[in-house]
């Protein structure tokens, strides 16, 4: 047997393993290439234009109860509209903010609305309205406006801001207003605006089925402060409502935002840092035409947690009722010695 023939038979299979090797080689090398040279600048571009943003979902507040656990001050659910900045189009935000106002308008439906401009011009010229001082020294702040900037300048300076052009006057108006508070009230990837409360489920689920329409547009579950008998204790209860401009810096450097609902008075503001809870947030990524790809909860939400007082609110009410019929009763009898 020829000794050379197996040794042949090695080197033809070396060869061709080899041939294989090096066509395998070159050819991830050419998509590398491809990858990387040729549609590089591509595949850089799209990967840039997807984006991740932060999305705060709100905690509810705790209850007050009673000492036996009856409900003083307790929350109901309900659906607000809100413009999500993560989930809005860049560039249509005007037209997006017109769409949401007539479909508002044409359903009967109010929205937030504490512009302090007026609707119309008067004498060719807008207006600020009397009682919203806070609001207008607010919306100067924002504006990077002079102090004795007119109602106008302000109109003037929105329209060049948010490039309202092209628009009827009444309409310019509209945006400008909305875009106005959400500038207010901070809106941000993270900080979405409110743009109505408590609104008709049947309302929502219609807005929902017309959310290509309005793209960035959101139905969020909240809750709204209730007082099962609000005249029971309402001096030592205390109540909720908004942030005043004068105390923003305090709750900001406790991270509030600027729409934030806080105590005012009573057990609501003596135990803010208890009732409040701790918001949550979740991680929303999306691509370049502002269609969500995936949602990830970051931080789960931790509800405030609940206060108990030492009163009775059942005998609390009778004590109320006795002392108002007494008063009642005590005025009656002096009403009627005074006729004679």
């Amino acid at each position: 047997m020829n000794r050379e023939q197996p040794k042949s038979r090695e080197k033809i299979r070396l060869l061709v393993l080899s041939a294989f090797l090096v066509v395998a080689v070159s050819l991830a090398l050419v998509k590398l290439m491809d990858l990387q040279v040729v549609d590089g600048a591509e595949y850089l571009e799209k990967s840039q234009r997807n984006s991740t943003t932060y999305v705060n979902v709100k905690a509810a507040r705790g209850e007050i109860v009673d000492r036996y656990g009856r409900p003083l001050a307790t929350n109901k659910l309900v659906l607000n509209i809100e413009l999500n900045r993560s989930l809005l189009p860049k560039g249509q935000e005007n037209d997006v903010v017109l769409k949401l106002v007539r479909l508002f308008e044409q359903k009967g439906v109010e929205w937030e609305d504490t512009f302090p401009i007026t609707q119309d011009k008067v004498d060719g010229a807008y207006q600020f309205i009397e009682g919203k001082d806070t609001e207008v020294s607010r919306l100067k702040r924002v504006l990077n406006a002079q102090d004795y900037a007119t109602a106008q300048n302000c109109m003037d300076l929105l329209v060049d801001k948010f490039d309202i052009e092209g628009y009827s006057e009444q309409d310019a108006r509209t945006i400008a207003g909305i875009r106005a508070m959400m500038l207010m009230a901070d809106f941000s990837d993270n900080n979405p605006y409110t743009f109505a409360t408590d609104v008709d489920a049947n309302f929502a689920a219609t807005l929902k089925e017309m959310k290509d329409e309005v793209p960035g547009v959101d139905i969020a579950e909240s809750y709204e402060r209730i007082y099962p008998d609000g005249t029971l204790a309402p001096h030592i209860l205390g109540t909720t409502g908004p942030i005043y401009a004068e105390d923003y810096d305090d709750y900001e450097k406790k991270g509030y935002k600027m729409n934030a609902i806080v105590g005012s008075g009573g057990i609501e503001e003596k135990y803010e840092d208890t009732l409040r809870g701790i918001d949550g947030t979740i991680l929303v990524e999306k691509d370049s035409s502002g269609n969500v790809l995936s949602q990830t909860v970051r931080k789960e939400v931790e509800p405030g947690d609940t206060v108990m007082l030492t009163i009775d609110s059942v005998f609390q009410k009778k004590v109320q009722d006795i002392l108002e019929q007494n008063i009642l009763a005590w005025r009656s009898t002096s009403a009627h010695s005074t006729t004679e």
